[in-house]
């Protein structure tokens, strides 16, 4: 079994990028805790696009 890890810093545009789809996804079960939710969130270059 190979194992990897990465690490990036809190400003990385990855933790951003999870932070951001992380409340969203508890928005929307707070909402409605069955509801079903797919996100990409992508970020870089001072953009961020949602999909889902």
């Amino acid at each position: 079994m190979i194992k990897t890890a990465e690490f990036v810093s809190p400003g990385h545009p990855d933790k951003i990028c999870d932070r951001i789809a992380d409340t969203l996804l508890d928005a929307y079960l707070t909402h409605d805790p069955l509801a079903r939710v797919a996100l990409e969130v992508m970020g870089g270059h001072n953009l961020i696009t949602l999909n889902g």
